[in-house]
């Protein structure tokens, strides 16, 4: 049986770790050494290591320190340990439960991120904050309770964890709550994280006003939402990929909705504006800024031909991204402006004309359109940023403008001839 014996400490001579037989233990009375994914990887990453026994005296656990231990089933973390660094158990997909006991005091960034067989967690009372995707893709985990010492929980702590039907709040918690296994912050005015794995229809709380980050997202059986009046903002990425959500009503208090709020929601055919909402409105099933200068977003189950009103002036980031039923948009003159991948991945759209109005075509403005066969640009355009029609696979030549000082990295596919303007 060969054992193999290394230096881990964060000072020299204070950590030790031995491995013999598929056993990795560490002892030691101070802080691990901090790895990371490439340059400086732990000195065990090669070896195949089933278990992980840290002893007690042990005070940290370092950045990268188990990263990619395909074969981890078993961690013994002592009460010693104060902290989880970063990305410290990143990948074990072998790893299936974790105690953290009282003495940890934080979780880091990406700690546990991709622990898909990962299915019972205890977050025991002494964390007081978990870092940003800490538990990212967790798919197993079904349930988490947050203890009463928790003050911080990082953006997407749980995002990704498809299995996740019920988070719960210790009730004496300062910081957080929750309500029907949904994670708010203390007084429910703000709606932090809808697990996953819930299914069917919901009504958020009169309390809140604001639907955070990624609230919703990658909720794919939420069929339908219920937004009182008290909310007023919405966040970016909201209900990005509320797969199963076939419509939207946005209430008359809402003043702010962010980027992405309701991309890739393949279902949905209709947002809907109440009509007394002083900034937003909405115009056969699209949303509009009020006055409809802005188009902010197409339902990605939109289909047939399309003509934008002539009142918008600028088409919003990802506007009609990946309506791949569209065959045929009309822009009109008043437009100026078209945002990054305002057109992404509309697979079915033949021809386009861009008015003269708009001097800039923006990064992947009709990335991958693979249908597109003709583009007529604005003879005042000054500027083809990147990507803006790779992977036109069908659009075989171009003619660009004098007006064009330039063109971005892989902003056409290789094979496209560009002509230069004659006239």
């Amino acid at each position: 049986m060969e054992t193999n014996i290394w230096d881990c400490g964060k000072i020299k001579g204070t950590v030790s770790a031995v491995l013999s037989d598929e056993t990795l233990t560490i002892s030691g009375v101070e802080d691990m050494a901090d790895y990371d994914d490439y340059y400086n990887r732990c000195p065990w990453f090669e070896s195949i290591i089933t278990d992980v026994v840290i002893e007690d005296g042990v005070t940290s656990i370092g950045d990268y320190a188990f990263y990619e231990c395909d074969n981890l089933t078993s961690v013994t973390i002592p009460n010693s340990v104060i902290s989880i660094g970063d990305d410290a158990f990143n990948s074990c997909k072998g790893l299936t439960s974790v105690t953290i006991p009282n003495s940890v005091t934080s979780i880091g960034e990406n700690a546990f991120h991709l622990c898909n067989g990962l299915t019972s967690i205890i977050i025991s009372n002494g964390v007081i904050s978990i870092g940003e995707m800490a538990f990212f893709c967790c798919r197993g985990l079904t349930s988490v309770t947050i203890p009463k010492s928790m003050t911080s929980i990082g953006e997407n702590a749980f995002s990704g964890c498809t299995g996740l039907t019920y988070i719960e709040v210790e009730s004496n918690n300062a910081n957080y709550s929750s309500e029907d296994g949904v994670l708010f912050n203390k007084n429910k005015t703000v709606l932090i994280k809808y697990p996953e794995g819930k299914q069917g229809v919901y009504t958020i709380p009169n309390s809140v006003t604001s639907i955070g980050f990624n609230a919703f997202s990658g909720c794919i059986g939420l069929t339908s939402v219920t937004i009182p009046n008290s909310v007023t903002s919405i966040g970016d990425e909201a209900f990005y990929s509320c797969r199963g959500l076939a419509f939207i009503t946005i209430p008359n208090g809402v003043t702010s909705i962010g980027e992405n709020a309701f991309a890739d929601c393949i279902a949905l055919a209709s947002i809907e504006v109440a009509q007394d909402n002083a900034c937003y409105s909405s115009e056969n099933d699209i949303l509009f800024n009020r006055d409809k200068t802005t188009l902010i977003q197409c339902p990605r189950t939109k289909h047939g031909t399309y003509t934008i009103p002539n009142s918008v002036t600028s088409i919003g980031f990802n506007a009609f991204s990946h309506c791949r039923g569209l065959t045929s948009v009309t822009i009109p003159d008043s437009v100026i402006s078209i945002e990054n991948y305002a057109f992404a991945f509309c697979k079915s759209i033949t021809s386009i004309t861009i008015p003269n109005g708009v001097t800039s075509i923006r990064k992947g403005t009709f990335f991958c359109c693979e249908c597109l066969t003709s583009v007529t640009l604005p003879k005042n355009v000054t500027s083809i940023e990147e990507m803006a029609f790779h992977g036109c696979i069908s659009l075989t030549s171009i003619t660009i403008p004098k007006s064009v000082v330039s063109i971005g990295n892989r902003a056409f596919d290789d094979d496209v001839i560009l002509y230069p303007e004659t006239k």
